[in-house]
């Protein structure tokens, strides 16, 4: 209507203007635009909100009756968290041009902060009355259901308000899809349609279809992907497509051919992820997706829920990365509309994590299974969590081949804790106790928890058998740092050695382990070393963990990937790209407190925050902890006594 009005103010002074004489047009004068306006608006572009409210505040004392400037005003104190005032200006509004939706919208949107769903949903019901297609209201009512106090009705409405959405259009804001829902875009392919293998892990190596009908080896070259910048969580996921295109091409560009992420990313990742492969085919970045959970309650991995909720979360990440899936809001997770079909792409999937000893432990104790048959994957005579392991390996393919009539490679993460090696200087903690208690040494006789133990207990890939109806193969993969378990230090096994540059207990450890697994392809899913001032493990050969520079972490990385490549290893994947500042070491995690301000600001001390190759460091400090009291002097007091 504001728009309408001026539209017509116009033609009213074109027609009076036209309508002069042409001598007394050439002497009336021309009034300057007036040019605030653009520039409000060219800070709202930018996200400058206080600056554009300032700059609106003057203009409206010369234009009061400009309505889109005043909605525009009223956004900006919005977007500031000033509801009260942003209140007040669309009421302006409103009491100026009583038929503006733009103004009740806004007024809806304020309500949602200030009075919750019901009093939020009086403001977009008004509007939908007289447009049933009005997005921006649409999308408040959605959020109105979602908010406290809300009424039945409120609830019912939201949940229409979604469903118009969804007809309306398949690119709506995700974020106001019903929480947990789930959609896919798209039924399972025929039955009737062969069985494609894009790549397979079958004799020491991954291999890639060449097109011909025949597979080439591929030696992977990778990094691990962990998103959480500095300031965020884990699962406080980027939503920035251009964000992820950028690490994509830098990775590429530093010589990777892969990228290992451990769990659902956002539909941003995957549409930069097929977008680098078509712009760069001669530098592609095969993906090598990872299923996440955490340890079941109990440690009973056979619980049902558990297991139907692996189920569930394997199923989401398979046809996400197919580009069929819709995913309302699930905290601590991606979500969003995820129509980009990467699945090109995609070279392995790994399941599951790092188990802990204790919890693997646990779990073969109280389950009596020690064979798996199933129609891609056998385990016979093998430990219970070799079975469970197999049998998540199985929904994987069995999933992928029925929705899509396709399979990829499979393995599980694994690390040397869980390792098939016997390693002579580890110590059940029944060895500790025994020696301990001969020596007179007083010690705890009941533990708080489980004891972890680095040798106590195996779970063994080369157990896992795939079956004749999968082509793709299995192979193993190991998280291998040169400093952790305490074995990889001073196992005397590994004391001579050796590569081309000297003395190398790394190389060692991986010709043990790759002479264990015989042909089976092997992965170093994750190696490196971190550049934090502070060393949590010491290692004989100096490959500390910790306490480098980054000259001497691209030195290091290097050679281990140099070792990974000599021993015959299907490839090693570097951890990690990004520093990560959410993360802790025991020798560091007692001083962080709150824990959960740790995301906040980058210790320098903590090894697990500077493993990046890509460095996350604040941009400008204050104070600098470097031991020089006298920089205090200028800290702001925010508490004494």
């Amino acid at each position: 209507m504001t728009a309408l009005l001026l539209l017509l103010f116009a033609l009213v002074c074109a027609i009076g203007e036209a309508g002069a004489p042409s001598v007394l047009r050439e002497l009336l004068p021309r009034r300057p635009a007036d040019k605030r306006p653009a520039r409000a608006k060219a800070a709202i572009a930018q996200q400058r909100f206080s600056e554009a409210a300032e700059i609106l505040d003057g203009y409206l004392e010369d234009h009061p009756d400009d309505g889109d400037s005043r909605v525009q005003l009223g956004w900006c104190r919005y977007r500031t968290g000033q509801f009260q005032k942003s209140h007040d200006a669309f009421a302006e509004v409103l009491k100026r041009t009583p038929k503006s939706d733009d103004a009740r919208v806004g007024l809806g949107y304020v309500a949602l902060q200030t009075e919750g769903g019901d009093a939020a949903a009086q403001w977009f019901r008004d509007v939908l009355s007289r447009d049933a297609t009005h997005r921006d209201a649409l999308e408040g009512m959605v959020l109105a259901g979602r908010r406290q106090p809300v009424t039945p009705r409120t609830a019912a409405e939201a949940i229409a308000a979604a469903r118009r959405l969804e007809s309306l259009s398949k690119t709506f804001r995700p974020e106001l899809l019903p929480a947990g829902s789930e959609k896919r875009l798209r039924g399972p392919e025929p039955p009737s349609t062969p069985l494609a293998v894009p790549a397979r892990a079958i004799k020491d190596f991954i291999e890639i279809a060449d097109g011909n009908g025949g597979f080439e080896p591929i030696f992977v070259k990778g990094f691990n992907l962990g998103v959480a910048l500095p300031g965020h969580f884990a699962a406080e996921f980027p939503t920035d497509e251009n964000l992820y295109r950028q690490w994509l091409d830098m990775m590429a560009g530093l010589g990777a051919n892969a990228v290992r992420v451990y769990t659902l990313l956002p539909p941003e990742f995957y549409r930069a992820l097929k977008g680098h492969n078509a712009a760069s085919p001669d530098a592609k970045v095969w993906l090598i997706q990872g299923v996440w959970t955490e340890l079941p309650p109990d440690y009973d991995f056979a619980n049902p829920s558990y297991r139907d909720e692996f189920h569930a979360e394997t199923a989401r990440i398979v046809d996400a990365v197919h580009g069929n899936l819709v995913l309302g809001p699930r905290a601590g997770h991606a979500f969003g509309v995820y129509n980009a079909d990467a699945s090109a792409s995609v070279l392995a999937y790994i399941i599951g994590r790092e188990w802990e000893p204790f919890a693997v432990s646990e779990f073969d104790r109280m389950n009596p299974t020690h064979d798996f048959n199933g129609s891609f994957f056998q385990v016979t005579s093998g430990r219970p969590m070799e079975c469970w392991v197999a049998s998540m390996c199985e929904y994987a393919a069995g999933y992928e081949a029925a929705q899509y009539r396709v399979v990829h490679p499979l393995t599980f993460a694994n690390w040397p804790t869980l390792d098939p090696l016997s390693h002579v200087t580890e110590a059940s903690r029944e060895e500790e106790d025994y020696w301990r208690e001969r020596y007179g040494v007083s010690f705890p006789k009941r533990l708080k928890g489980l004891p972890w133990e680095d040798d106590s207990v195996t779970l063994d890939a080369t157990m896992i058998h795939p079956t004749a109806g999968m082509p793709a193969g299995f192979f193993a993969a190991y998280h291998i740092y040169p400093n952790y378990p305490e074995f990889m230090n001073i196992d005397p096994q590994y004391d001579d050695s050796r590569d081309a540059k000297g003395p190398n207990r790394y190389a060692g450890y991986l010709a043990a382990l790759k002479k264990y697994h015989g042909d089976q392809p092997v992965l170093v899913a994750e190696f490196g070393i971190a550049t934090s001032r502070g060393v949590a493990h010491v290692h004989p050969q100096g490959w500390n963990h910790g306490g480098l520079s980054e000259a001497q972490q691209g030195e290091i990385v290097s050679r281990m990937l140099q070792n990974i490549h000599d021993e015959r290893y299907a490839g090693g994947i570097v951890f990690e790209f990004l520093d990560e500042w959410f993360k802790s070491a025991w020798s560091v995690a007692p001083f962080e407190c709150p824990a959960d301000h740790r995301r906040l600001w980058f210790n320098a001390e903590s090894p697990e925050e500077s493993y990046g190759i890509l460095a996350a460091r604040p941009g400008s400090t204050t104070i600098t902890l470097d031991g020089n009291t006298g920089d205090w002097g200028r800290a702001k007091v925010l508490a004494a006594k």
